[in-house]
């Protein structure tokens, strides 16, 4: 009998079976690496990324309650005391509270801002996630406002967005506004340019430009930009 027609070992064959099954996974995984690439300025993305290199996956959904810091310490490096002021503009509620002192966040503040911040269509209130609240602490920072911060949209029920997107497609089937993750807002006094170009030199999240609505989106989901 030749040497082609010997069994192979079982350590032939593991290693056989290994090698073609990374060389079938691989070509599957190319486009996940991909897709996890920020976007160029553009159309914005309809379903926002989960996942993106050298980045955390967004957590499953339901995680953001845990994770939204309330009672908890700051990020390392972050200022010991935060305030905000907000001005609901379809509401007509304002609001200015420090809901950050020693390094750690305030839960009562923390609660005022998410009634303020609530879905207005359906009265929904949910956690707004402080990492927002703080790169909307530091625009006004960056641009040495100390206005009100003009709030147009906040949290965003599910089923608000939802009807939302069967009016227009431009609304993302999955946006960040329904974990309380993004506003819309306009600053007083600044122009919706300078207020992009500081959102977009933090690269701490998303960031769409509607001069025609009269507001920039900003998210803490990965960064990428886009036009509305």
């Amino acid at each position: 009998m030749c040497g082609c027609d010997r069994p192979l070992s079982r350590r032939q064959t593991l290693i056989g079976g290994a090698t073609l099954g990374a060389a079938s996974l691989t070509p599957a995984l190319i486009p996940v690496a991909q897709a996890g690439l920020p976007l160029p300025p553009g159309e914005k993305p309809d379903t926002p990324f989960l996942f993106r290199l050298g980045r955390k996956p967004t957590p499953p959904a339901g995680a953001e309650t845990e994770a939204a810091g309330i009672g908890t310490t700051a990020p390392a490096g972050a200022p010991p005391h935060r305030t905000l002021a907000l001005d609901n503009i379809n509401t007509g509620e304002k609001l200015t509270v420090t809901y950050m002192e020693r390094g750690r966040y305030l839960p009562d503040a923390l609660q005022e801002i998410n009634h303020l911040m609530r879905d207005r269509r359906s009265g929904d209130v949910a956690p707004i996630d402080p990492a927002l609240l703080d790169l909307i602490s530091d625009l006004c920072l960056r641009l040495e406002s100390r206005a009100p911060v003009r709030l147009i949209s906040g949290y965003r029920a599910p089923e608000t967005n939802s009807r939302m997107r069967s009016q227009d497609r431009a609304v993302a089937r999955r946006s960040y506004h329904t974990r309380g993750m993004a506003a819309d807002i306009a600053l007083p006094g600044r122009s919706l340019g300078d207020l992009r170009r500081a959102a977009v030199s933090l690269s701490r999240g998303g960031v769409g430009s509607y001069p025609s609505s009269g507001f920039v989106h900003v998210d803490v989901g990965p960064p990428r930009t886009w036009n509305g």
